[in-house]
């Protein structure tokens, strides 16, 4: 989405470009040149103004999202970090976060104008998160945006030996290479999308930002904070692929069992499979009966058949003896936790011709 004007600050001097012409005209940053700007540009600052910070919180419309994003915040940085004054948040889904720095405070406080008659202040990661789709790393001197499928991270300062082989692409924008710039503004697919990564807490006319100077150990603990997320970020990468494919294969079986446009395809697929265990735990396990068969009736008989469904077990053969009969069918009780009789026992030439029935439910 192009902008009438667009105003790049380059440390002490403004880039503008506006939409009639391709070419940037550049000022010394003075409250003479901030004057001549009129009101209504698009400020792009510098990527190590502001520090930006991946939540996963969903921007609702509620009073309560400040404190959460506050709350969020307090886990990641001390509490003297984080009050009104120098965080705040963008209602993107999910929520970015941000932190400004003690350059944007001294921009602020000497140059206020610059800030009020913006239009919408922003920065070229914050363009890029709206503009590109993928995986990618953007570098912007000593500042690194670095994008995956879902989250990212931004480090202000260098990191040196990152594998990168994961990314889609990598971009090195330099202060002179407005182009790239402007074709991030291009790629924003509207207004709404540009407004929502305006930096608003910027636009707080406070006397002075103030911030307590970190004491040596917490710049360190910060700067071993960076490389563990760093290092984390990309140990989840391959974790992520992974779970991308199980969430496809489960959405396959959705799909096989159609319950895919159900309310909750979850819920249903739990529902079905503790019905079919349930069911098939009804049916008696073939090994089971025949191992409980073969000690229940030993060397005393010989069983010709056995016929086994989820109502009943029938089983038929011959041994020698009533009582002999009478014991097994006791064991075989006991081993199959179910209640035999008989349905007929016949004596032919001193042998017992036998049919037991078992119920299984």
């Amino acid at each position: 989405m192009q902008q009438d004007s667009v105003v790049i600050l380059q440390d002490k001097r403004l880039a503008v470009i506006r939409k009639s012409d391709a070419s940037a005209e550049y000022y010394e940053l003075s409250p003479d040149s901030v004057r001549a700007l009129g009101k209504g540009y698009l400020l792009v600052l510098p990527d190590r103004f502001v520090n930006l910070v991946y939540t996963n919180l969903v921007p609702l419309k509620t009073k309560k999202l400040k404190e959460m994003v506050r709350a969020y915040m307090k886990t990641l940085y001390p509490d003297d970090v984080v009050d009104d004054a120098d965080f705040g948040y963008l209602k993107t889904s999910p929520v970015i976060a941000y932190l400004v720095t003690e350059e944007t405070k001294s921009l602020t406080k000497d140059y206020p104008a610059l800030i009020e008659n913006a239009g919408i202040t922003t920065t070229p990661s914050l363009l890029a998160l709206q503009a590109i789709r993928g995986r990618f790393l953007l570098k912007t001197g000593d500042t690194m945006l670095i994008k995956n499928d879902e989250d990212f991270i931004h480090v202000i300062g260098k990191l040196d030996g990152l594998d990168t082989s994961g990314l889609d692409q990598q971009i090195d924008l330099r202060d002179d290479d407005y182009k790239v710039l402007m074709d991030f503004i291009a790629s924003v697919p509207d207004r709404d999308a540009l407004n929502r990564v305006g930096l608003d807490l910027l636009r707080t006319k406070k006397p002075q930002l103030k911030i307590e100077a970190l004491k040596t150990e917490i710049v360190l603990f910060s700067v071993l904070y960076i490389l563990f997320l760093v290092s984390l970020f990309f140990n989840l990468m391959p974790l992520k692929k992974e779970q991308k494919t199980y969430m496809e294969q489960i959405k396959g079986i959705y799909k096989k069992l159609d319950i895919e446009n159900t309310s909750d395809p979850y819920g249903m697929l739990i529902f079905k499979v503790e019905r079919f265990r349930k069911e098939h735990l009804q049916y008696p396990d073939p090994l089971k009966i025949l191992s409980s068969v073969s000690l229940a009736f030993d060397q005393n008989a010989e069983v010709e058949s056995i016929t086994a469904n989820k109502e009943l077990i029938r089983i038929k053969g011959r041994i020698r003896t009533l009582e002999a009969l009478e014991e097994s069918t006791k064991r075989l009780d006991n081993a199959l936790g179910i209640r035999f009789t008989t349905e007929s026992a016949k004596v032919r030439g001193g042998v017992v011709n036998f049919v037991i029935v078992g119920r299984s439910r």
